[in-house]
């Protein structure tokens, strides 16, 4: 109640009178000896009683333990899983949580670099943030609708580069370490086949030859960091949609896919691969599409062991 009479006085507005009252509470309870949760059960009937919502109590909370068990030496896992579970005593919503988790997670530079590239790959017109519709390559639309729940802070319909390392940084408290490292390798191989992909149908519509189809693809991948392998691929499946979509045969599809794989560098794997997912695409059987790869790899230099 002196913290809010304090900073009322002082011309404090509204929220910065609870956000006083809160931090007061909390750390008077660690200063007596307290435990984060209860300097965080502290900082939350005070913010309640000075007029803050639940989620902005929840926050109060949030903050007002992680920096406790941070003071007292504790990690910043240990800080993270102290704030989550204040935000969860205090009533919060999900989006409290989340930022909870985020604010003790730490990316590397690593991290941060590879995350925003991933950010700058969604953002298919440049306009320098992220849409729903940009978040549906990479995802269901059901998931869509609770990534931008978590991802939306402001409630703009649209995601910033700073909303998006929010995110990943909840993914990494949520994942751990080796399983985080797992779901940015997935988010960068979607997204650069969801990439390669687009230009290649964009290049199908445009009326391209598919040598140019194939380019299109193939060049889109290359700058949405794909190495020589996924690169190739890449050109190889949409030269093959290109040879279906102008009513070409699945035999003709698989070779046009095979020829472009190879000479987009890719291996005889690649090149196997990119021959039997097009006559799939054409509506080959199993047997067919096995039939092609195996072809496919023979002419492109495989034993006849590494082509079955």
């Amino acid at each position: 109640a002196a913290a809010v009479k304090a900073a009322t006085s002082a011309g404090a507005s509204e929220e910065e009178a609870w956000e006083a009252a809160g931090k007061a509470a909390g750390a008077a309870v660690v200063a007596g000896g307290g435990s984060a949760s209860e300097a965080a059960h502290a900082a939350t009937g005070a913010a309640l009683s000075a007029g803050a919502s639940k989620d902005s109590a929840a926050g109060m909370a949030a903050v007002v333990a992680g920096d406790a068990v941070v003071e007292s030496g504790g990690s910043a896992e240990e800080a993270s899983e102290a704030a989550v579970s204040a935000v969860r005593d205090a009533g919060g919503s999900a989006l409290v949580e989340a930022r909870a988790a985020a604010e003790h997670t730490r990316l590397s530079e690593e991290e941060r670099g590879r995350s925003l590239a991933i950010f700058r790959m969604l953002d298919s017109d440049g306009s320098g943030v992220v849409e729903p519709c940009e978040l549906s390559v990479v995802v269901s639309p059901k998931e869509r609708d609770q990534m931008m729940a978590i991802l939306d802070t402001d409630g703009n319909n649209e995601v910033s580069p700073e909303e998006w390392l929010v995110y990943i940084a909840l993914k990494k408290h949520e994942k751990g370490g080796a399983k985080f490292k797992t779901f940015l390798d997935f988010l960068e191989k979607r997204v650069m086949r969801v990439t390669a992909d687009v230009a290649g149908k964009a290049a199908i519509a445009s009326g391209s030859s598919v040598e140019e189809v194939a380019s299109a693809a193939g060049e889109a991948a290359a700058r949405a960091g794909a190495n020589t392998e996924e690169r190739a691929q890449a050109a190889g499946e949409a030269a093959g949609a290109a040879v279906i979509a102008s009513g070409g045969s699945k035999e003709e599809a698989s070779k046009a896919a095979a020829k472009a794989a190879a000479a987009e560098g890719g291996s005889h794997k690649v090149v196997a691969g990119a021959a039997g997912a097009a006559v799939v695409n054409g509506g080959g059987s199993v047997a067919e599409a096995s039939a092609a790869a195996v072809k496919a790899a023979t002419s492109a230099g495989a034993s006849e062991e590494e082509a079955w």
